[in-house]
């Protein structure tokens, strides 16, 4: 059983389906998360795509070897960095547009009828008694709670993880002192002046300008000390930060909100016959697509271990 269907749970579905594990996902939400988080990945993770086999599938929602661009306040260029290598055979840098990515997920399990999705699923107790593990859940309904028996359970259930609740596992680390405002938009074309990903070197509001595939950017812009984070979040505020690249007017603005940063990690990975995977057991501040990356390498590593183990092969 897998608790969790974004795109940690969905990688570790994909995987354990093509090496024919009977799986089941359960997800507390009735329909896939709509909104954008992560923005970026790297070649280590196309590997892992391909070894899913879902590469060919993703290519063409990608903006592939994109450069990143240091820029003063006066708009100067202070240093380009174009990434350079290959050795995995995919650009060390890939940007995406999330809910694109997740489809392909979800879309690569109807490839495997050994695999069921079951939304608008809580899960309310686990009970591992060495052989298995019993998962109590409720459907959001408030309907009857059942029991679903499973050999491993898995928690990709993010850095609010109930599966991490449920066994009292604590997550210690640190919080970062510097929320950033996150603006996400859709244009009705790519900005042509804005063809990289931007860091914008004003001591007065740092920020970031960033295209996304499809015609969607983000724009990111450091909360300063003593500013109110609900006034900064308003749509107003966004409007007025991002009017120095367009007119806020003639764009489609799909969200504006405060981020605080993490750098968490759980204090155990592994209870039993139950794992953490994903922002369940760590989170990091989510620069260079690592904390997305992060959950993704947890689910190759996780999969193929846990196939071996369930085919009696480790």
């Amino acid at each position: 059983v897998i608790v969790g269907f974004g795109p940690v749970g969905a990688m570790v579905a994909n995987l354990l389906g093509q090496a024919g594990v009977k799986t089941v996902v359960l997800e507390r939400d009735d329909e896939p998360h709509t909104m954008p988080r992560a923005g970026s990945t790297d070649d280590e993770v196309m590997r892992i795509f391909q070894a899913a086999g879902l590469a060919d599938q993703l290519l063409p929602d990608l903006d592939l070897g994109q450069s990143t661009r240091f820029i003063s306040r006066r708009g100067e260029p202070l240093m380009t960095m174009r990434p350079s290598g290959g050795r995995n055979g995919f650009p060390q840098l890939a940007f995406f547009y999330q809910p694109d990515m997740e489809r392909v997920l979800h879309e690569g399990l109807t490839r495997y009828p050994h695999v069921t999705v079951k939304r608008s699923t809580r899960v309310e107790a686990l009970h591992d008694d060495g052989d298995g593990v019993t998962v109590w859940t409720r459907t959001a309904d408030h309907g009857p709670q059942s029991a679903l028996r499973a050999r491993y359970v898995v928690g990709c259930d993010g850095g609010r993880s109930t599966v991490r609740g449920l066994y009292a596992i604590e997550s210690g680390g640190a919080t970062y002192a510097q929320p950033r405002l996150v603006v996400d938009a859709k244009l009705d074309k790519p900005l042509e002046d804005v063809t990289s990903f931007q860091f914008i070197g004003n001591p007065d509001r740092p920020a970031v300008t960033l295209p996304l595939p499809g015609a969607h950017h983000r724009w990111e812009f450091m909360v300063l000390p003593g500013e109110d984070h609900a006034e900064v979040a308003t749509l107003e505020n966004a409007q007025r930060l991002i009017s120095p690249w367009v007119d806020p007017t003639q764009i489609t603005i799909l969200r504006h909100i405060v981020y605080t940063f993490h750098a968490r990690a759980a204090g155990r990975w592994q209870s039993g016959r139950v794992l953490l995977a994903g922002d369940a057991a760590h989170l990091m501040p989510p620069f260079a697509g690592q904390g997305l990356s992060s959950g993704l390498r947890d689910a190759h590593n996780l999969s193929w271990k846990l196939a071996s183990v369930l085919a009696g092969t480790a």
